[in-house]
């Protein structure tokens, strides 16, 4: 269902289907218009919903509203998603937080992908820290093209390379860009 315009009502009408589907496993909503409204409207679905593993609303005006609202879904209610993309949004240092809150919680969730979401150094500290709690099941979490500088990209690294070094070999693959496209991958 990518680029259809669904837009957020569309989006609703949607996620109405959700919680009687036994049969989605993936949704693929890429550059739909769906907003914080869509986004809002499928986190609600996420609660009852028990076959969906994989969601993905990249470039859909996506701000911290909608990334909190399914931050919620995923920390009190949903046991099944495992890959949440939301890459070429606007979800900010708010949203990241709210993400990162909810990956304290959240066993399931597996792969979290945020580029393109004009993240700066705090949301992606508490992303990383969260990444490698204890319980998190995190095993990919993508931050390219934020914005981070030089300098907070080398900071992120250590933080990367400490929280590992704590968490006694953490699992997680934390995927950093920075805007000279020199990429870091860690594991």
């Amino acid at each position: 269902l990518r680029r259809n315009q669904i837009s957020s009502a569309g989006a609703a009408d949607l996620a109405s289907a959700l919680p009687m589907n036994n049969t989605v496993t993936a949704l693929w909503l890429y550059s739909n218009e769906i907003g914080d409204d869509g986004a809002a409207a499928l986190a609600n679905a996420l609660s009852d919903n028990t076959s969906l593993i994989e969601l993905y609303l990249g470039g859909n005006a996506i701000t911290e509203e909608g990334a909190s609202a399914l931050a919620y879904a995923l920390s009190n209610k949903n046991t099944t998603l495992t890959s949440l993309e939301l890459n070429r949004n606007q979800v900010g240092n708010g949203g990241a937080r709210a993400l990162a809150l909810c990956l304290r919680s959240n066993t399931t969730l597996t792969e979290l992908s945020l580029r393109k979401n004009n993240i700066r150094f705090g949301g992606g500290c508490a992303l990383i820290n969260a990444a490698f709690t204890q319980g998190s099941s995190l095993a990919k979490l993508d931050l390219r093209d934020n914005s981070f500088t030089s300098d907070e990209l080398q900071t992120l690294e250590g933080l990367v390379d400490r929280t590992m070094n704590i968490s006694k070999g953490g699992v997680c693959n934390v995927l950093l860009r920075n805007v000279k496209g020199e990429l870091w991958n860690y594991r």
